[in-house]
């Protein structure tokens, strides 16, 4: 008992073992494709990375708005009645963009179209 015990024991270890290395490599492979795609991007582009300053002040507009958002909800409202229907479309087509853009990550994260994979058939019961 205690040897079948061991030799399963050292079989899951074995196997996780593997897993966690080939995902290791992927891993690192990948971010060194991440990088070398990023480098060529901004020496084409000519971009720059921006400074702490712009940074600190992109987030702390922010925080700032959010938090007088939440303060005082009427300006919210207020904020929203102003808009005139040019702004609307434009920001439900943003709007639109994020939701394409997260349905597209999903997809590809699952690795499949509609829905999620079954591991396991629906009629059987599932133990744990």
């Amino acid at each position: 008992m205690l040897s079948r015990l061991q030799n399963r024991s050292i079989q899951i270890f074995t196997k996780a073992q593997s897993v966690t290395i080939k995902s290791a490599c992927k891993l690192l492979y990948y971010g060194k494709v991440g990088k070398e795609l990023t480098l060529q991007v901004y020496t084409k582009e000519k971009w720059m990375p921006p400074n702490l300053q712009t940074f600190q002040k992109a987030y702390y507009d922010l925080y700032s708005n959010i938090l007088h958002f939440i303060n005082k909800p009427c300006d919210l409202v207020a904020t929203y009645n102003k808009l005139n229907p040019n702004d609307m479309i434009k920001y439900g087509a943003i709007g639109i963009q994020l939701v394409g853009f997260y349905t597209v990550g999903e997809i590809i994260g699952r690795r499949k179209l509609v829905g999620y994979r079954e591991y396991y058939h629906p009629a059987e019961p599932v133990t744990h």
